[in-house]
């Protein structure tokens, strides 16, 4: 968890959304509080002593509003993050065998999930997936026959207690139990 805190600065793109007083939880437990910043570049918290984290939106897979009290205790903005993703020039760094998966982001006044779920995907629609051709269609299965969204059997992961549904290809990316509030799949999707 160490490798993921560092001394970081405020963020010099422009920033769509800022919020003082917002705990941030990686893998559940409690960072404390601090300033989340939603900029145009990446997301950042620092939290008073200077130390916090970058997220650039490429690691990103998932972002959505939570409120589900029986899985978390607090209404937050849920990330998932590509623990595959490791640029120090993003400050988004790991230590070996210690994947950071899940952020949520709680602010002291709740009525401001919804606006920073909106600031975060519209940051995130700045970075498309440089992997799908402008011409594709990124629902498109090729010669399948499923329709985007129907259900062909799910699985849990028991890591955060939801239900995966396998829709996109196989892949188990696209999720439906309701604990996520507009879920956003991240540039990738």
């Amino acid at each position: 968890m160490m490798g993921f805190i560092a001394p970081i600065q405020p963020p010099q793109a422009p920033v769509r959304w800022q919020k003082e007083d917002t705990i941030a939880f990686v893998e559940k437990q409690d960072l404390s509080k601090g300033t989340l910043y939603i900029a145009e570049s990446h997301v950042a918290w620092i939290n008073p002593s200077g130390q916090g984290f970058n997220i650039p939106y490429r690691a990103i897979t998932v972002h959505a509003i939570s409120r589900d009290l029986s899985s978390f205790p607090h209404e937050c903005l849920y990330l998932m993050i590509d623990s595959d993703v490791n640029n120090s020039d993003d400050g988004f760094e790991e230590e070996e065998g210690n994947e950071v998966r899940e952020i949520r982001l709680v602010p002291q006044d709740k009525t401001m999930l919804q606006s920073m779920f909106e600031a975060m995907s519209q940051c995130q629609a700045l970075h498309p997936d440089p992997d799908e051709s402008d011409n594709s269609d990124p629902y498109d299965q090729g010669d399948e026959d499923e329709e985007v969204g129907e259900e062909e059997g799910g699985e849990e992961d028991p890591e955060i207690g939801i239900e995966l549904i396998v829709a996109d290809g196989g892949n188990g990316d696209a999720m439906d139990t309701g604990q996520f509030d507009d879920a956003d799949m991240g540039p990738e999707h």
